[in-house]
């Protein structure tokens, strides 16, 4: 296996050529160990980049199914299979309000998976958390005849672009208050688009479509971040084979409208924290409930499908973090901005996962 950089002239959504550079791992030989033995290049593409590209022999052969333990535990959600994986593919040709976007040829504007998930699940009695997936993963089953580029923003040069050109926006992206995120027949409220995780890194999720409800008060600045901070980072287009990582805590993806067929697989993987971050009801099981206890477990029926579909005594053998590393400088700046000098970590550890 060998690691190279490859040169891309991308077109962006507005039609303005630049030239980026992407970090793609080539493997030939079909050995699933390959992942583990260069588990520290993995990890530095992840931290520098946000995202890694798997390409090669190695991709051609080797289901998605195979890669995706070594990340973490498999995500499910509404739209997965058993084994937790989602066929991405046009279900219609141009504009379907009754299908979502992403199974759709048209535009699919900049988004984290899962942005909407911030609630509870009851697992054999064990209340647990959800949240949004913590890694992407993407595999090209067939690329479309023209369009469908993948497009990555990174969620970092935004928010410094924010912190250093628009000051003033910034407290209203970290009240937790400020926007509120649906999606069919779940509400997730008083949340921020940056919330910090128990890893010292801050979580972005964001979807900037019809289930993004922003709060009057907030509304003025959270579209000034979409319209000036959301720069495109990487512009570019899967091959067929082709197997994409996305840090789904950092990253923003979107897609250009295509014509013919473009078929993708995706696998959620579970961020680690969900597993630490467990509650139980403030009644003994014995006693008499307010209210019937089947109705109080309805309350947690709309997450049940987005746990962890499988479980190891060992989950994976990279260690990878993900979302948004801030420089004791940068944090420095941010704390400036929203807390007057007060430590940010003391701050705004209520938005914890």
């Amino acid at each position: 296996m060998k690691t190279f950089f490859t040169k891309h002239v991308g077109t962006s959504a507005i039609g303005v050529r630049y030239l980026s550079t992407l970090p793609t791992i080539k493997i030939e030989c079909i050995k699933l160990n390959t992942i583990t033995k260069h588990a520290n290049t993995i990890k530095k593409n992840l931290d520098q980049h946000g995202f890694v590209i798997f390409d090669g022999l190695w991709c051609e052969k080797t289901q998605l199914l195979d890669i995706a333990p070594y990340f973490g535990l498999i995500q499910g959600n509404k739209n997965t299979d058993k084994n937790g994986i989602t066929v991405v593919s046009s279900r219609t040709d141009g504009f379907d309000s009754t299908i979502p976007g992403v199974y759709s040829n048209m535009n699919f504007s900049p988004h984290t998976d899962g942005a909407y998930l911030d609630g509870l699940r009851e697992e054999n009695g064990i209340i647990k958390k959800v949240i949004s997936p913590k890694l992407t993963l993407l595999k090209c089953l067939q690329s479309s005849d023209s369009g469908g580029e993948t497009m990555l923003i990174d969620g970092k040069k935004s928010l410094l672009k924010a912190i250093n050109e628009y000051p003033d926006i910034v407290p209203a992206l970290f009240r937790h208050d400020s926007i509120y995120l649906s999606y069919e027949d779940i509400l997730t409220m008083n949340q921020a688009l940056f919330r910090m995780k128990p890893n010292g890194k801050l979580r972005l999720h964001y979807s900037y479509d019809n289930g993004f409800i922003i709060a009057n008060w907030a509304k003025k600045a959270i579209d000034l971040f979409n319209k000036k901070c959301l720069d495109i980072t990487y512009s570019f287009k899967l091959k067929k084979g082709q197997i994409l990582v996305v840090d789904n805590h950092r990253m923003l993806h979107a897609r250009t409208a295509f014509k013919g067929q473009r078929i993708l697989q995706r696998i959620w993987i579970q961020d680690d924290f969900v597993n630490e971050a467990l509650f139980e009801r403030a009644m003994p099981k014995n006693r008499t409930y307010f209210s019937h206890r089947d109705k109080q477990r309805n309350a947690l029926s709309a997450y049940r499908r987005y746990g962890a579909l499988s479980s190891h005594k060992k989950p994976y053998p990279l260690d990878l973090d993900s979302g948004i590393y801030l420089s004791d400088h940068e944090k420095k700046e941010l704390t400036n901005i929203l807390f007057h000098n007060q430590k940010l970590d003391s701050i705004i550890n209520l938005t914890h996962i």
